[in-house]
């Protein structure tokens, strides 16, 4: 099942989020040209396997806000809200510039992350990603 949202992220501005499947939250940060769809397939394919595939559109892009300034601290702000709505624990993959978010997010310590994975950009595109955790 796709369910389609928008958060609030803590400055107001609205984040356009897509997740697949139930189980621990799996948020999927995307690069900087990429919009959610970039996401997608991988947020399947988690949903399939006992997670809350999640996949959004960073602030700027697809159908998301742009509330200024932009800057990372404001970018770690929307994935905590992402996050906040899924209960539990949660997880995120950033690719790219992504993964700056991501670490970010964890050293900020948004609340419900409990572990980040993150890959290069070209290690993206020389393989197919696999998540290397169990919904338990």
């Amino acid at each position: 099942m796709t369910r389609f949202l928008a958060v609030i992220s803590a400055d107001g501005t609205t984040i356009a989020v897509e997740s697949y499947g139930t189980g621990p939250a799996v948020a999927i940060v995307g690069g900087a040209s990429c919009d959610r769809s970039a996401g997608r397939e991988l947020a399947e394919a988690l949903g399939g396997l006992g997670f809350t595939g999640i996949t959004y559109d960073r602030r700027g892009r697809g159908d998301s806000g742009d509330t200024r300034p932009c800057a990372v601290e404001r970018e770690v702000e929307d994935l905590a809200a992402v996050l906040a709505a899924y209960p539990g624990r949660a997880f995120a993959h950033g690719i790219s510039s992504g993964s700056a978010i991501v670490l970010r997010a964890l050293e900020a310590g948004v609340p419900s992350l409990r572990q980040a994975f993150s890959s290069r950009p070209t290690a993206a595109r020389k393989r197919r990603c696999r998540p290397a955790m169990s919904p338990s």
